[in-house]
């Protein structure tokens, strides 16, 4: 191609896009035509941004990427919050205890001067674990045995004896500003509704019997009338 006149630059057109090619220059004039210059570098025409910057794939690759996994932290963020419970717990109708927050908690039933209570454990430590499910219930998971309760509602598991304990499971949104445990009163409406979700072996064992009714009072046994003496005859 040709340029006449002082501009220093000229358009080639007519190159095909993605090919490679190079460039040499010639000066000329009525005298004649120069030597060629050396070689342009090694160069490809192209169209549009990615062609012309292949390295633009990449960012907004990057950029999608990072996008997908802000959105995904987010999402497991506003589950974990979700799910986040401040878990109490009971064992055989005792003090309602805190345990911690969950959603999930190891467990261990253990004694001390005020009875039976649950011992928080890290999950992978303990033989049974609590986990927290939607709608108010509970995963309780001991060794093979897994069960799903209600809050407020009974369910067996064993301590380090094999011997077996009723507990109940609690959950609150937010951590309860008394800390203190609450003690539930024998005799109490109450301890009465506790009790009467356990089982009876939990019951025997516990002592709460129930009361024999009051007899009720016998009515007095109606007397015979007497009849009047009968007057003597005149003489």
């Amino acid at each position: 191609m040709q340029q006449a006149g002082g501009t220093p630059s000229l358009i080639v057109s007519g190159l095909t896009n993605g090919e490679t090619f190079q460039c040499v220059a010639y000066a000329e004039n009525s005298v004649g035509r120069s030597p060629a210059s050396a070689a342009s570098a090694s160069f490809s025409p192209c169209s549009g941004l990615f062609d012309c910057n292949p390295w633009t794939k990449f960012a907004i690759g990057a950029i999608v990427i990072a996008a997908l996994a802000g959105a995904g932290l987010l999402a497991y963020q506003r589950y974990e919050r979700r799910n986040r419970v401040w878990i109490t717990a009971q064992v055989d109708g005792g003090e309602n205890r805190p345990l911690g927050w969950g959603p999930e908690l190891g467990i261990r039933v253990v004694e001390d001067d005020a009875g039976w209570s649950l011992a928080p454990l890290p999950p992978a430590d303990a033989k049974v674990k609590v986990r927290f499910e939607r709608e108010n219930r509970f995963m309780v998971t001991s060794g093979t045995r897994i069960s799903h309760v209600h809050q407020g509602d009974p369910t067996p598991v064993r301590d380090d004896a094999g011997t077996i304990h009723q507990i109940i499971l609690r959950r609150y949104r937010d951590k309860p500003n008394d800390r203190s445990p609450v003690r539930v009163v024998p005799g109490s409406s109450e301890s009465s509704a506790v009790v009467g979700r356990l089982p009876d072996a939990v019951k025997d064992a516990a002592g709460t019997a129930p009361s024999p009714q009051a007899e009720s009072p016998q009515a007095p046994e109606p007397q015979q009338p007497t009849e009047p003496p009968q007057g003597g005859s005149g003489t």
